[in-house]
């Protein structure tokens, strides 16, 4: 603790921790790159377009995705990241 006049101030430092969230910009990133990933492989959906989306980023994570929400920020980064590769 760091103290700075009268006031105790705590200088706290930046660290991911496991239970974090999806960013926001990662979470735009994510649907924009599945948007174009499943129009060019994927082709026309003819069921349900988010119980597919959400299959195919449970299976890629390893676990039960209910919401791309779920997803924590590491989990998000690897699924872009493999998108990007998909769509070069």
């Amino acid at each position: 603790m760091r103290l700075s006049g009268r006031r105790k101030t705590r200088k706290q430092t930046w660290r991911r921790k496991p239970d974090m969230k999806i960013w926001r910009a990662q979470l735009i990133a994510l649907c924009s790159l599945y948007g174009k990933y499943s129009s060019r492989f994927l082709g026309s959906p003819d069921g349900d377009a988010r119980g597919e989306r959400l299959a195919w980023a449970s299976r890629n994570v390893g676990r039960e995705i209910a919401s791309f929400n779920d997803l924590r920020p590491g989990e998000a980064a690897q699924l872009i990241d493999m998108l990007k590769e998909a769509l070069g």
